[in-house]
Order: C-alpha cells, then structure tokens, then sequence
C-alpha cells in the first residue's frame, strides 16, 4: 500500500528545529564587539623620554580647605591643636579671601602660595614654643577630580595629596564603558580665572608625555561616548527581540497544531 512521504509530523519537526535556531540567535549575545584598546599605537617593549615630572606641588589658594594635625610629647597641647576649624559639615581649616587661616596659639597665619610641606614645616617652627618636638601633617580636603560620562562609575573622587594620573582616576570610576570613546576623552581644567578643554587619545602612547597625563585640582573628566555605535547597537536589539517574540509566537501556533496531527 502506498504510504505518503510527506508527513506532516515531519514538516512540523523541521519547522520546529528552525525556529529553535532562530529563537537561540535572537538571544545570543547583545556585546558591542567595537575595538578598542589603550595605546593602540605600541606593538613591541620600548621606553619613552620627556615624561611628565611627577614631582609637582600644589599651592594653597584662598578657598582650599586645609585638613591640619599636630602631634607632640604634650598630649594636653595636641588636643587644643586639633580642634580643627568646622565649614559646614566638613571639619578643617578654611584659608580666607586674604590667604590666611586662623590657627591655636599661632593666630592668623599666611598660607596662600605655599605648598603643603612649606606650611606643616612653618607651623611646626611656631609651634615649637608652645609644644615638645611638634610634628604637623597637612592634606587638602576639597580638593577632587569629577569623572563622567560613559565609565563604569561616574563620580567624585577626592584628592588629598597632588599625584594622581588619568588612569587612576578611570580606574577608579569603573574604567571607560565599551560604547566610550579612548580617544575622545574630554579634560576641562580651571586655572585661575581661565577655563581649559582638551580632547584626550588614550589610543595613543603620546598621552604619557602630555602635560594633562597628571591630573589637578578640581580637573573633570568627559568620557564621550560613539552614539552612532550605541545606536546601531540599539537598533540591532531591538530587531533581535522582535523576532524572539515572533519566534516565540510561532512556536506556539507550530506546538498547538502538532498535537492537533498526533
């Protein structure tokens, strides 16, 4: 007796398996694969002269926060010394309009234009008339650095002391997203009265010997990110779960009609 090939449970079965395959693509992975690399332009070891010194100082300026210690051989004195001066909720001493704070015992001193060694080295040199072998440590504690834009976590990072370079800020923030742009990195700098913006490659081994390489008080940080990668990638997902919901769909109709022809 004559048996037909074309048996519906198998054409069903084939057109499950497709839509199976289709349903796994649509979910398969939503990764950027954009390239991008710090210092894409160094292919073998080498070394480079005319680097940024890093053995810089930043100079107390009217408005700088100061956080103060001295510690001594007199307990007594060094709890009189270490009622810092309270701005708001932020303890310490707050240097004045005419760069002067006021300190215990020592009065109004002139701060404004020295660096923070200068200054514990000049407190301890007053203060040894009022306590036995005065040691002073002093920090900055408004000083910060404001990285934003595409990086894993935008925020603000303190710094008390003058040394931190690009990268441990980006580091710090969760480093640059993958739809962030190394050689579109954005620096805007205040100095003084003027305000600067400089366009940063990271791609490129030349931001080592770059005078924005250290970072400075009150620097920000711009990680711009390539909208039109982030939009194709949009528009890629978006058809992707269109047709995981169409695949799912059919899949469905496909089940109910196999078991009708079982």
């Amino acid at each position: 007796m004559y048996q037909s090939t074309n048996c519906p449970g198998n054409a069903f079965s084939a057109i499950k398996w497709g839509i199976l395959a289709l349903f796994i693509w649509a979910f398969s992975s939503c990764t950027s694969t954009r390239n991008y690399t710090y210092f894409k332009n160094i292919n073998t070891d080498t070394s480079f002269n005319d680097l940024v010194s890093k053995d810089f100082e930043s100079k107390i300026k009217p408005g700088d926060l100061l956080n103060i210690r001295a510690t001594s051989l007199s307990p007594a004195e060094d709890e009189q010394f270490n009622k810092a001066a309270a701005t708001g909720e932020t303890p310490g001493f707050l240097v004045e309009p005419d760069g002067s704070l006021l300190f215990h015992r020592l009065g109004r001193v002139q701060v404004a234009g020295l660096t923070r060694r200068e200054l514990a080295a000049q407190l301890q040199q007053g203060l040894l008339s009022y306590m036995k072998e005065p040691v002073v440590t002093v920090n900055f504690s408004n000083h910060r650095i404001t990285v934003m834009g595409a990086v894993g976590s935008p925020k603000v990072i303190p710094m008390a002391e003058e040394q931190m370079n690009l990268f441990e800020a980006l580091v710090q923030s969760g480093d640059i997203n993958p739809e962030g742009m190394k050689n579109q990195v954005m620096l805007i700098r205040q100095d003084s009265s003027r305000k600067t913006i400089k366009i940063l490659n990271l791609e490129d081994h030349s931001i080592l010997t770059s005078p924005y390489f250290y970072l400075k008080p009150d620097d920000v940080i711009l990680v711009k990110a390539d909208t039109k990668n982030t939009e194709a990638e949009q528009k890629r997902r978006n058809i992707q779960t269109t047709l995981a919901l169409a695949a799912s769909g059919i899949t469905l109709v496909v089940l109910l009609i196999d078991r009708v022809f079982k």
